[in-house]
C-alpha cells in the first residue's frame, strides 16, 4: 500500500510578503472568507474574494472546510499585496 501525503505537504511554500508581513503574527493562521472583512478592517469583503476566486484571480490557496471557504493567512495577505499597497506617512507640521 502506498502512503498518503498529508494535505499540508501539498500546499506551496508561504509567499514572501513585502508590506504586510508585520500583520502575519497578529492574525489567525486561517481566515474564513465570510470573516475576511473583519480581519482586514474592511479592506476586502467576502463578495470581492468570491468574485476574484471565480475569475481565478483570488488568493493562490484556498481551502474548503465543510461548506466554508478559508484562506491560509499568508496567501490572503499576498493577495492583498497584489491589489496594491501604498504606505502613506503623513509628515508632521
Amino acid at each position: 500500500m502506498s502512503e498518503k501525503k498529508s494535505p499540508a505537504s501539498e500546499l506551496p511554500p508561504s509567499p514572501e510578503l513585502q508590506y504586510l508581513a508585520p500583520y502575519l503574527s497578529q492574525m489567525p493562521p486561517v481566515i474564513a472568507r465570510r470573516r475576511v472583512e473583519y480581519f482586514t478592517g474592511g479592506v476586502a469583503t467576502s463578495k470581492q474574494l468570491a468574485t476574484a476566486d471565480s475569475r481565478g484571480k483570488g488568493p493562490k490557496v484556498r481551502q474548503k472546510i465543510g461548506e466554508c471557504v478559508a484562506y491560509p493567512t499568508p496567501f490572503l495577505l499576498e493577495y492583498l499585496e497584489r491589489q496594491g499597497v501604498k504606505n502613506i506617512v503623513v509628515p508632521q507640521i
